[in-house]
């Protein structure tokens, strides 16, 4: 009798387990079919671009014109008036060795392969993020693709999407590799990390972070593949190393830094300096007094098990670090806001009302500031708004990254002080 209850039940769970599997099959397929056709999406309007002779990207044009250049033994630093909007090229020698398959393309459609890359970048960073972030209450299947779809509104995603840049390519490059392949001790470890270097400079600080996080090899790895892809680069075209001698110091021609589509601190303070001569060497100096407190907090992330608001808190110190970091840089804003999320999901039933309203409120603030423009710099509109609000609207992603390290130290205070537990397993990267 007791034998027969247990296969019973032993049935019973069997039954229940393929049903709930048969139930989760639609959800997936839902989900991965609306991915997929987002993709197409920017693949269709690039074919109807190309056909109509659209100008499409204007970075994407630029980084196919410096290949272009590559490919016919000319230095692409020479020229200056590459793409539809006739601008330098100002990425290191690997950038233009690996945007080589971009030049066999027409101009629409190699904006078009990027975009569709960086729609898919961005879920997988989505993906990533949620199945490493402490708290997450949610079935990964629709919320995947639901945040893809709330995150392409951000003005640093879309813009970056429609400019043709590669700044959601080289963030899922990044959190991928710090978050699932280093993570899992892998010995493809830091690759990722040093192929995005390679193609700007700025994810170089990630090589700290994987150096401070303990994952050693991965560091020395990752320094690895990018002083390989430069030294193979310069190989190839030697006259562009004067690229490390002489045109890496010239931020000029990335742009002014006091235009307001600059946020970094070197923009800040050039701003509010009036363009004074002395405020490039302010800025690292401010940068050099916040290198303390972003150490500490990205530490302290990491310490707590909080990898992705460690790895955010070293990306926005990056952006904040480097001499010009236009709007679309600022894509790191949503794996920080899945970090908030999750923060709000963890006091849904451990905080008090009051303190749930209050992280409410700022993960509000940080989405709205995430979605607004700079105001562009003029008399009239300084006059119009005031000084404190033309502060304000004039640097909003770098004001934007201090709230949101003060949130997440907030999140930290008040996960030592409660008992706050996840009530779901995390989903393996």
């Amino acid at each position: 009798m007791s034998s027969d209850l247990a296969v019973t039940a032993t049935s019973s769970r069997d039954v229940t387990a393929v049903d709930t599997g048969t139930r989760r099959w639609p959800r997936r397929a839902l989900a991965a079919s609306w991915l997929l056709a987002l993709p197409l999406v920017f693949l269709g309007y690039g074919l109807a671009g190309w056909l109509r002779g659209w100008a499409l990207g204007a970075d994407s044009s630029v980084y196919r014109a410096g290949a272009a250049l590559l490919l016919h033994g000319h230095s692409p630093y020479v020229v200056s008036d590459l793409g539809y909007l006739h601008l330098s090229f100002t990425y290191p020698p690997a950038a233009a060795l690996l945007f080589t398959p971009l030049a066999a393309l027409p101009a629409q459609l190699a904006w078009a392969v990027i975009a569709a890359a960086s729609a898919l970048a961005l879920a997988l960073v989505i993906r990533v993020a949620i199945a490493a972030v402490p708290y997450w209450r949610f079935p990964a299947a629709w919320s995947t693709p639901l945040l893809t779809a709330a995150m392409l509104c951000l003005v640093p995603v879309w813009r970056t999407i429609a400019l043709g840049q590669v700044n959601v390519l080289l963030m899922a490059m990044a959190a991928v590799d710090v978050l699932a392949v280093t993570a899992r001790r892998s010995r493809w470890g830091g690759l990722l990390t040093g192929v995005a270097a390679a193609v700007k400079l700025v994810p170089l600080i990630f090589i700290p972070h994987l150096l401070l996080s303990g994952k050693r090899t991965a560091a020395a790895r990752a320094l690895a593949v990018f002083a390989g892809l430069q030294g193979l680069a310069l190989a190839i075209a030697p006259r562009d190393s004067a690229y490390w001698t002489s045109y890496v110091f010239q931020t000029g021609r990335i742009g002014a830094a006091q235009q307001p589509y600059n946020q970094s601190l070197d923009g800040l303070i050039t701003r509010v300096t009036g363009v004074a001569p002395w405020s490039a060497h302010a800025a690292w100096l401010a940068a050099a007094v916040l290198a303390v407190p972003a150490l500490l907090l990205m530490l302290r992330c990491h310490r707590r098990g909080q990898d992705v608001a460690a790895l955010c808190v070293t990306a926005c110190f990056g952006l904040l670090l480097a001499p010009v970091s236009w709007m679309p840089c600022w894509v790191w804003i949503a794996p920080a806001l899945i970090t908030l999320f999750s923060w709000l999901q963890a006091m849904w039933r451990d905080a008090g009302w009051e303190r749930w309203a209050g992280a409410g409120a700022v993960i509000a603030v940080i989405a709205v500031f995430a979605s607004t423009y700079s105001v562009p710099i003029s008399e009239q509109r300084h006059r119009t708004l005031g000084p404190f609000w033309f502060f304000v609207l004039s640097n909003p992603y770098v004001l934007t990254a201090i709230a949101m390290a003060l949130a997440l130290l907030a999140s930290n205070s008040l996960a030592s002080n409660s008992r706050m537990t996840p009530t779901c397993p995390r989903d393996a990267p």
